[in-house]
């Protein structure tokens, strides 16, 4: 490691100095327990300096690619309150019990890399070079940004940008975002530290994370961007969506044109006093300034849902002087029919051009101009007319006739396709009613994908399910599994990648874990809590013989017997021998027969018998005669065998 001589806190080549003349890190710094020690060699190829920054989800290193022979950015799944460092190791030690929530985020965090990587074409995204699992965990190796964050572009541009500037910037980053959002992709993080701006002037979208590091009360402890995240962020049971994303851009806005942060939302729930952005800045263009505030909205269902219609908000309202002239046709009295006058339309274009660009205050106006004009020239000498003019009308004719050819076609083989005995449409039925018939089939029979299926098998179902909620249902089918633990999702009905409906319901299968259960300990239970601890664990408990509630011969023969017994060690009613013995590890898919024996003590019988004794008193030949007691106890003796209840 040494032979590399380079900075653990920049990877650029160090003096003889233990301060990094560069990035000023000393060598030897004091490294927390939880962090890979700087020249740690991961996968025998990156070189792993020092930590940069930690969150719920993992830690980030700085690091060198010894292969390629450049600084990249190494993260590491490694979530403090479900995990620890083996001591003067590399190894994570798993809390034993936190394993399966350990395991579900970490396969988690496994997609989101691999979704961000199957994304690398998008130059405005940061995707993970690499991906692999080491020390009981799991690294995803990113590129290092050359450039600085948008928050220190802001600082070295007077903490603002101008709205000219923002349209010309932030383009490519809207589409990189809805592109992250139709391949099921959430950032829930996008703030000006998440930003990237590039020594081109470009802007790249980074620090990604799982969900549950992006929530409040949730199992990780939430990173969350104050005054950029959305409101649902901050309670576990809210939903979350492309909304979620569309808040934090829009409070990206807001920061940039105004100067100043938004409110953070969970104090605006208690009091919103939001400013729109037009009132602090006057050159910020007003429907901007609406397009941002409807952004910010805190009821989600007030929110802009999409970035495609947020650009619309923001993009869509031109300026007055460059909206292009409509042409303007005599008005007609009603009834007549309107005749196409050449002369007419060229006198009016030549007259337009003569007046310039200005814009048309008072439409009417004009029209009885142009009226007026053409009435008083009716024998005016025909001006030369455009090609596209002589041949607009026999084209719209002729788009027309089209049109009626292909409606008619479609209905005569929707007519005649039918069965013998469907009604056929009377000749009193109308053109439109006709069309409607027609175009019916055609538009609700074309479906209209707007999602792509992301992987779902490996995932906790739990999980995905509150976090997919509203985009994509899930039906979910319980059944053991010895590869997957309980709560994994191990099948799903639509592959990874297939096309589908927002809104639609999928089925899964749920893992239960594996099927063979060990009778647990008895002790101290009465017969009715261990019963009911059996039926936690799956078995059946019936006291009847039953093949596990199926009509099917086939079916597997399973039952459980209850039977009392003597026994004084046992309170009565408490459970004091299991058949098999306890440990043993029993198969729920397979024939079983499982006897409990439960206490059942008859109750203590005394009898007292009274004797009198004489007693010799000294000095005296009389006798007196003295009372005892003696007492015997008669008890029923245990039965040889259990009694069948």
């Amino acid at each position: 490691m040494s032979d590399w001589n380079l900075c653990y806190g920049c990877m650029e080549s160090k003096s003889a100095d233990k301060i990094c003349p560069h990035c000023g890190y000393q060598e030897g710094s004091t490294v927390l327990a939880a962090h890979l020690k700087p020249g740690t060699m991961l996968r025998e190829r990156y070189l792993v300096g020092k930590a940069l920054s930690q969150n719920g989800e993992g830690i980030t290193y700085m690091a060198y690619d010894c292969n390629i022979g450049c600084k990249v950015l190494i993260r590491e799944y490694m979530p403090e309150q479900l995990c620890s460092r083996v001591p003067d190791s590399t190894l994570i030690n798993v809390n034993y019990n936190h394993l399966a929530q350990y395991k579900a985020l970490m396969a988690e965090y496994t997609e989101l890399n691999k979704s961000l990587a199957r994304l690398r074409s998008i130059s405005h995204l940061d995707p993970a070079l690499d991906l692999f699992a080491e020390n009981n965990t799991t690294y995803a190796v990113f590129e290092c940004p050359e450039g600085q964050s948008l928050l220190s572009y802001l600082k070295a541009n007077a903490g603002e940008l101008s709205w000219n500037t923002v349209s010309k910037m932030f383009p490519p980053l809207f589409t990189t975002l809805s592109l992250l959002h139709n391949a099921g992709v959430l950032h829930r993080g996008i703030s000006p530290e998440t930003i990237f701006v590039t020594d081109k002037g470009t802007l790249k979208l980074g620090g990604f994370c799982i969900s549950a590091a992006r929530t409040n009360d949730t199992e990780l402890d939430a990173e969350l961007y104050d005054g950029y995240a959305a409101p649902e962020q901050y309670f576990a049971d809210r939903q979350q969506g492309t909304w979620t994303d569309v808040y934090g851009i829009c409070a990206v806005l807001y920061r940039i044109l105004t100067g100043c942060r938004a409110t953070d939302a969970n104090t605006r729930q208690d009091f919103d006093n939001l400013v729109p952005p037009a009132e602090l800045n006057s050159r910020i263009p007003t429907h901007v300034s609406d397009g941002i505030m409807r952004g910010l909205a805190l009821d989600a269902a007030d929110r802009v849902h999409n970035v495609t219609d947020l650009v619309t908000l923001l993009f869509d309202e031109m300026p007055a002087e460059t909206e292009p002239e409509a042409p303007v046709l005599p008005a007609q009295p009603a009834g007549s029919t309107t005749v196409f006058n050449p002369a007419a339309a060229a006198a009016q274009a030549q007259q337009m051009a003569a007046n310039g660009e200005r814009r048309r205050q008072n439409p009417q106006h004009h029209d009885r101009e142009v009226v007026s004009h053409t009435k008083k020239n009716p024998r005016r000498a025909p001006e030369k007319v455009s090609i596209f003019e002589r041949i607009r009308v026999p084209l719209i004719i002729g788009l027309l006739l089209l049109g009626i050819i292909v409606i008619v076609v479609v209905f005569f083989q929707q007519a005649f396709g039918k069965h013998e005995d469907s009604s056929v449409p009377t000749a009193s039925s109308s053109v439109s009613d006709n069309i409607i018939e027609v175009s019916k089939p055609d538009t609700t029979n074309i479906p209209r994908y707007d999602s792509v299926m992301p992987k779902l098998v490996g995932q906790y179902y739990q999980i995905k399910k509150t976090e997919m909620a509203g985009w994509l249902e899930m039906e979910a089918e319980y059944v053991y599994n010895e590869d997957y633990a309980n709560g994994i999702i191990i099948w799903q009905e639509l592959e990874e990648g297939a096309d589908f409906m927002s809104g639609s319901t999928i089925k899964v299968q749920v893992s239960l874990g594996t099927s063979k259960k060990a009778l647990p300990d008895f002790t101290g239970y009465t017969l009715s809590a261990y019963v009911a601890k059996l039926q936690e664990l799956g078995f059946v408990i019936n006291s009847e013989e039953q093949n596990n509630g199926e009509e099917n011969e086939e079916a597997p023969v399973q039952k459980m017997i209850y039977k009392t017994k003597t026994d004084y060690e046992y309170p009565n009613g408490h459970v004091c021998g299991v058949e098999p013995a306890v440990g043993t590890l029993i198969d729920l898919l397979d024939d079983y027969k499982i006897v409990i024996w439960y206490a059942d003590n008859p109750e203590i019988t005394t009898t007292t018998t009274e004797t009198t004794q004489p007693e010799e008193t000294v000095g005296s030949s009389s006798s007196e005669e003295v009372s005892s007691t003696t007492t015997t106890v008669t008890t029923t003796a245990p039965p040889t065998q259990p009694e069948e209840g």
